[in-house]
């Protein structure tokens, strides 16, 4: 494909539906034998950050489902890096309520796992698509905060920020745990 560049039309362009769904689905990076990647060869618009194919898991691994403050997972895209050698550094955030042994046990296990994890767009029905931050070269930096003083609802909450350089649109079947 020779030109980096094409027309774009707002009737064309999907997931413009705000935010994402209350749920962060995640895995280890050891978690996956088998990667689905973009195709070697782009041919439309889109193919070097699409991944088309599955990720195939370990025998008895799968993503985890973690479900999360309504309305509270954000993701921004941020230019980084020296002039004439940027980079996009994609950064999700998410608030999770309560404070117990197993989801303080799982954050903190967090901070020095490699992970990648997928948000699903809040816009499903027209975009049944998932968003992945980070993979195997590319895994999420993870920085959890805990704000113990509690919400204006008077709940606990932890905010947990994901950053990496690797996003892609993950158009496959997510291996989901039960």
């Amino acid at each position: 494909m020779a030109n980096n560049y094409s027309n774009v039309t707002q009737a064309g362009t999907t997931g413009k539906q705000g935010g994402y769904k209350p749920t962060l689905y995640f895995a280890p990076t050891a978690d996956i034998e088998t990667w689905g990647r973009p195709l070697a060869v782009p041919v439309a618009k889109g193919d070097k950050v699409k991944i088309t194919t599955a990720h195939i898991f370990v025998a008895a691994k799968s993503a985890v489902t973690w479900q999360a403050k309504m309305h509270s997972v954000e993701h921004k895209s941020t230019a980084v890096g020296d002039d004439g050698s940027q980079d996009l550094q994609h950064t999700a955030t998410v608030k999770f309520l309560g404070d117990d042994a197993s989801l303080h046990e799982m954050i903190k296990d967090l901070l020095n796992d490699q992970v990648a994890i997928w948000l699903k767009d809040s816009d499903c029905l027209s975009n049944d698509s998932y968003i992945q931050i980070g993979d195997d070269c590319n895994p999420v930096e993870v920085k959890p905060e805990f704000d113990g003083k509690t919400t204006k609802d008077g709940k606990k909450e932890y905010t947990v920020t994901f950053t990496s350089k690797a996003k892609f649109f993950y158009l496959a079947a997510l291996d989901i745990a039960p």
